[in-house]
């Protein structure tokens, strides 16, 4: 957009009136608030190169107005307040114009410059009272002879940041810029002297520190000798005269040294004025065009569409024309782009003003740029914030899959084509880019009109005019494919056997870990997160696993040598595992100075070991490795190789023959010919063969070999010896092993083949050796596929674990356990007569069957001792009843007439009742501790302990008991039992406490993988460990009743208890220090 355009729209969005007028009163300029208010006032708007006047206000009106006008013209700047009755509003409404005269070239007065501010408010304000005046936005103030301020309105807070009270009292030259105060103080005194002076336009230093504009009205009061003030806000108004300046200054250097070609036409296109930019332009000076005509100049495949848009200058004022091509003075077309406007009626100017500029390159670039955005998938679009418009390029369009012509973007309808989850981050981005002035920059996904999901990157900066946004205009760039491809990069990176990240060294020697990969967990122990935010991290691991210095070292010889760096080193990971990382990377030497490491670090723990592992492997199984180049003739052996052959380290095998010669002379025509075939046609070997050392010593090896082919040929045979010796001694051994087996046994490979059968196999087969060795099982024995004897043989081979079967054979219709053995890649099988065992399985299934029949009749056996204790138990209690109820009664009746020993007799009669019957009441509940009648449930311990308590509340008052239990676990058993056990041991401790002493009784648990173990451990009186048994037993007591309340059955129903759940009871004792009886509960047992 250039400057005049530019300084157009800010004239135009100016609410102002704003009109300039040639030396003849015709309007030369007029923005878009003059136009409305002449529309709205006469009903029409006014054209350019009309007069100025208003006829419709009245002759007097235009009168007054041309003595305004002429006051200009000679060269006064002045302001006059006028009214008018509105039409629309019906109202007077005041308005304050101003008039400055515009210089030209020769310092004379060329135009009128006219600005008209509403000032409706500021007048009705000034018949209001004076309490209004602290309301008015100018500065109201009188200042005595001396040059001080007497009073000042409220107004000078916004104005000049200070408050009347710290004015007043000031000399007013304290606040002026130092350029104004000679000025000022002038003509002050000129105003004192009685002189009209109308404006004084100064500038004071705000409290804030900047500079505030003022523009004064003064008048001097001789009678009171003080001059009134008002000081207004004059920044806008010198800001305008700046622009209309600046503009003047502008249009000036278009004209005279700008870049575009000005020309005055006639109506027919013949040049009366070009502008000197046209030799710069075209090469072609003014006066060569001066009386030529324009079409002259112009592509002939051109001129009608020139000559259309000339011929519509007659119906309006200004046409712009669309590119077209204009010949310099080297014959060349030059692309120009052109606008014509119609003066013809301004007498300054009478013709067509034609504005044109060089658009050559702008084109050539358009069109690279339009192809570049093309194929970089890049649109552009504004946002308008003043008309409220949107702006989408085609390419936009294309990327919305929306249509140019008929749709028309709206802010929120755009919002709206990105996915759900990135509404908001559009949102605020624009609302930080429109309000904060920052550039946006971000990625999202859009959901095109057709329905398709792409990937996009937004661009977007900010046009601020008086502090707000105008405009936010950017691009949109289709990043569909390259997110795509990060996404596969990415999922590649994190799931490579590694950490790959890039590795920055600065300038300053600060490092830096970027884009790091999922990897970084598993290879560092650390998060990539972590580990970009402190990569000391991974720096402190390494120097712990003492290496820190060497890798390092390495990094730095990469630098310096510009090369790839690979180092290999320890690392202690943070659970203190040690590994072993081997690290790659390409360094890449930025301008700054900046060196960055595409690098990859993999864990190579296991393979390490495996070298490690191979080299010990290879030393024990005495396997050496070997090739032979048949291109460049170059041979290698490893060190077993020489080991092997009884070599010195340094004693080299020149070539294929004198390796051959190193077989037994028997062997050699078999080497020679594995040999031939491999060269010749590809084929590997492995064979078993004597060699003679160079020590002359006779041994058994295996020899592989494979080929190395290019274009069918054999270039490179590569392969490994092994020492064989002891395997063949103990194969041969093993042989006779297997000739002294006396059942029957086989051998089958890897290939289903029977490798060997011995005679019991014959026998029990009834197959002889020469039918089945190197035969397939499946064809020998087609009868065995898909029976028991495929599945055990096929699954031993493929998990490499023996297992076992037992079969009935038909042949001689006995029992054989059939065991079967891995065996390089197939199975060995041993098969077991076991007819006798099976008859004794028999016999003892039979005694399981008579067992289980025991069982049950035992079963039913206890059911009936149950049912028979308790109506023995009820039985027997009726009679103790009757001699309770009938010596209480004696005793009431006959009390007084007895004496002392008759009482006693009755006393140990009804205690001797009463005793019989808690015994009777405990071989029941003893009776029934293994046989539960309720359903299992989850019991929690804790409230177990918890009830206890509370049941046995005054119990536990009386005796300062005090029960400390840890946190006890939920079990899935029977509540009666449990809680059984846990109050019999618990009233077991409280009863035998010491007297005087407060009890501590202590719940501990301890959980085992099988069981759980508890513990109850009192400071009670002990028990001596040679009654340990004895108190298990029913009814055993260690104390007479006199001492201890009881029966003594009470550990016998909790030991009964604990063995029906799976556990065992047990005790710790010591006199008079206490007790501790531990019991465990089977976890199985409890179903938890």
């Amino acid at each position: 957009m250039n400057q005049d355009h530019l300084t157009k729209r800010v004239l135009d969005q100016s609410k102002d009136l704003i009109w300039i007028i040639d030396l003849d009163y015709r309007l030369i300029y007029a923005n878009t608030a003059y136009q409305s208010f002449m529309k709205e006032t006469t009903g029409s708007e006014k054209k350019l190169g009309d007069l100025a006047f208003i006829k419709e206000f009245g002759k007097e009106d235009v009168e007054k107005w041309r003595a305004y006008y002429t006051r200009a013209m000679d060269e006064e700047y002045f302001d006059i307040e006028e009214q008018f009755y509105h039409p629309e509003t019906k109202e007077i409404e005041y308005n304050q114009i101003s008039f400055k005269p515009i210089y030209g070239e020769n310092n004379n007065v060329c135009a009128i410059a006219c600005e008209s501010r509403e000032i409706t408010q500021l007048v009705k304000k000034r018949y209001e009272s004076n309490e209004l005046i602290d309301a008015s936005l100018d500065v109201f103030c009188s200042i005595d002879e001396e040059g001080k301020f007497v009073h000042v309105s409220a107004a000078s807070k916004d104005h000049w940041g200070y408050s009347p009270e710290e004015l007043v009292g000031k000399p007013y030259v304290d606040f002026l810029l130092e350029e104004d105060v000679k000025k000022t103080i002038e003509i002050a005194a000129s105003i004192m002297s009685g002189q009209d002076i109308k404006t004084l336009v100064n500038r004071y230093k705000n409290k804030d520190g900047g500079i505030a504009y003022n523009s004064w009205s003064a008048r001097w009061d001789p009678k009171v000798r003080l001059v009134y003030c008002v000081a207004r806000d004059n920044k806008e108004s010198i800001e305008q005269e700046d622009l209309l300046y600046q503009s003047e200054q502008r249009f000036k250097a278009l004209v005279q040294d700008g870049s575009d070609l000005i020309g005055i036409l006639d109506k027919e296109g013949n040049y009366k004025y070009v502008s000197p930019t046209s030799t710069a332009v075209l090469g072609i000076s003014p006066e060569e065009f001066v009386g030529r005509n324009a079409f002259a100049f112009i592509h002939p495949e051109d001129t009608d569409r020139v000559k259309e848009c000339l011929q519509r200058l007659e119906s309006t004022s200004k046409v712009k024309v669309e590119p077209f091509r204009f010949q310099n003075d080297k014959k060349e077309w030059r692309w120009v782009e052109t606008v014509l406007t119609n003066m013809l009626d301004n007498p300054a100017v009478n013709g067509i003003v034609s504005n044109s500029r060089d658009i050559t390159e702008e084109k050539k670039l358009r069109k690279l740029n339009k192809q570049t955005n093309e194929l970089a998938k890049i649109g552009s679009w504004e946002l308008d914030f003043i008309n409220e418009e949107l702006f989408w390029s085609d390419e936009v369009h294309h990327l919305h899959e929306t249509d140019p012509e008929t749709f028309v973007p709206e802010l929120e309808e755009a919002i709206n084509f990105y996915k759900k989850e990135y509404q908001e981050l559009v949102r605020d981005s624009i609302e930080k880019s429109t309000t904060q002035g920052v550039v946006v920059d971000f990625e999202a996904i859009i959901i095109t009109a057709n329905k398709k999901e792409r990937w996009v990157r937004v661009i977007g900066s900010p046009e601020f005019s008086d502090g707000k946004c105008v405009k936010f205009f950017g691009s949109t760039q289709d990043i569909t494919e390259r997110k795509e491809a990060e996404v596969r990069l990415l999922s590649l990176a994190d799931n490579l056997p590694g950490v790959v990240f890039q590795y920055f060294i600065y300038p300053d020697g600060k490092d830096e870990l970027k884009y790091v990969t999922k990897g970084a967990k598993k290879v560092w122990g650390v998060s990539a997160e972590e580990v970009i935010e402190n990569n000391q991290l991974v720096w402190e691991q390494i120097k712990a696993g003492g290496e820190l210095e060497e890798v390092q070292g390495s990094i730095v010889e990469a630098v310096e040598l510009k090369q790839k760096w690979t180092a290999r080193w320890k690392y202690i990971m943070p659970t203190g595992e040690m590994k072993t990382h081997l690290g790659l990377g390409s360094p890449k030497f930025l301008a700054d100075g900046t060196v960055v490491f595409n690098s990859v670090i993999l864990d190579v723990t296991k393979e390490v070991k495996n070298e490690e592992l191979l080299r010990e492997v290879s030393q024990i199984a005495k396997i050496g490795s070997w090739e032979v180049d048949l291109q460049f003739e170059e041979n290698y052996k490893s060190e077993m190789v020489d080991e092997i052959l009884e070599l010195e380290s340094n004693q080299v095998i020149n070539d294929l023959d004198s390796a051959i010669h190193f077989c037994r002379e028997d062997f050699r025509p078999l080497v020679k010919a594995k040999f031939k075939d491999c060269v010749k046609k590809g084929m590997p070997f492995d064979y078993d063969a004597v060699i003679v050392t160079a020590k002359n010593k006779e041994k058994w090896v295996r020899i592989i070999g494979k080929p190395k082919m290019n274009l069918q040929k054999c270039i490179k045979i590569y392969g490994s010896i092994q020492d064989i010796e002891a395997s063949k001694s103990l194969e041969l051994q093993i042989r006779e092993i297997l000739r002294s087996i006396s059942d029957p046994f086989h051998v089958i490979d890897a290939n289903w083949r029977f490798k060997y059968f011995n005679k019991e196999a014959e026998q029990l087969f009834q197959k002889s050796k020469k039918e089945v060795i190197g035969e397939l099982i499946w064809d020998v024995f087609p009868e065995k596929k898909d029976t028991s004897f495929e599945t055990i043989y096929k699954k031993v081979a493929k998990t490499g674990m023996p297992d076992s079967i037992e079969y009935l054979f038909p042949s001689d219709n006995n029992w054989y356990e059939v065991n079967v053995y891995p065996f390089q890649g197939g199975v060995s099988t041993y098969f077991r007569n076991i007819n006798a065992r099976k008859q004794s399985a028999e016999k003892l299934e039979k005694l399981n069957e008579s067992l289980k029949s025991y069982s049950l009749e035992l079963e039913r056996s206890n059911e009936e001792l149950e049912q028979f204790a308790f109506v023995t138990s009820h039985d027997m209690q009726e009679p103790l009843r009757m001699i309770s109820s009938f010596m209480d009664q004696l005793k009431r009746k006959y009390g007084d007439q007895l004496d002392e020993q008759a009482l006693q007799y009755i006393y140990f009669a009804t205690d001797g009742a009463k005793r019989m019957k808690q015994i009777i009441l405990d071989l029941l509940e003893y009776s029934r501790a293994n046989r539960p009648r309720e359903e299992e449930e989850k019991i929690n311990l804790n409230n177990v302990i918890s009830d206890f308590k509370e049941l046995r509340r005054k119990l536990i008052s009386e005796n300062s008991v005090s029960i400390i239990s840890d946190e006890l676990p939920s079990l899935k058993t029977y509540k009666a039992l449990i809680t059984q056990i846990f109050h019999c041991l618990l009233d077991n401790a409280i009863k035998y406490s010491k007297k005087d002493v407060a009890t501590i009784i202590e719940v501990k648990v301890i959980e085992k993988e099988d069981e759980w173990e508890f513990s109850i451990c009192d400071n009670g009186i002990g028990i001596d460990p040679k009654f340990y048994d004895k108190i298990f037993i029913i009814f055993q007591r260690l104390h007479n009743r006199d001492q201890y309340e009881g029966t003594g059955i009470g550990l016998s129903i909790a030991k009964r208890s604990i063995e029906f759940l799976g556990g065992e009871i047990w005790l710790e004792s010591e006199i008079d220090k206490g007790t501790t009886f531990f019991f465990t509960l089977s976890k199985n047992k409890l179903n938890e």
